[in-house]
């Protein structure tokens, strides 16, 4: 019997008995494929999770995470039960680092909800929910006037 050949089934041995060891509802696991490969597998798991924001209407937010999981997870973004598709204002994106964000390039009133974020693998998911709060812009104006009849002027509550 060749060495090359009692490794792998020494290797074989040692994959069965992880398996045994951990149940189904384990985060960690392993997937027979076809032809002998197997692969230990790992539920998504949130290592960084963003807090609740509160931004003005028309500026930048952004919600930051990251997850690790095994193969890598899949990252999905909800407000209020919706799932949140990028458009021109909208952006989903998962950096080098490995930090996954929801970026809102200028919100908008409708942007406000709560939001809950899912990161899924084979092994299973794990989510977490966070609250966006966008306020209204609010200016405040006067007209002054002089009885000596200068022309009025607009002004702004810092004047």
């Amino acid at each position: 019997m060749n060495v090359f050949y009692i490794h792998i089934v020494f290797l074989q041995l040692i994959q069965y008995v992880v398996a045994l060891i951990y149940s189904p509802g384990d985060q960690r696991g392993i997937d027979h494929e076809l032809g002998g490969v197997s692969e230990t597998y790992f539920r998504p798991s949130f290592r960084k999770v963003p807090s609740d924001i509160e931004v003005p209407e028309g500026q930048m937010a952004r919600f930051d995470c990251i997850v690790t999981g095994r193969p890598n997870p899949d990252v999905f973004w909800f407000r209020d039960g919706t799932e949140v598709l990028e458009d021109r204002l909208h952006k989903i994106v998962i950096n080098e680092d490995g930090i996954s964000s929801l970026i809102f390039d200028a919100t908008t009133r409708p942007d406000s909800g709560h939001y809950t974020c899912i990161a899924r693998n084979r092994a299973g998911e794990d989510r977490f929910e966070v609250n966006l709060n966008v306020t209204g812009i609010y200016a405040v104006f006067s007209v002054r006037c002089s009885l000596r009849r200068k022309p009025c002027r607009s002004a702004t509550a810092s004047d």
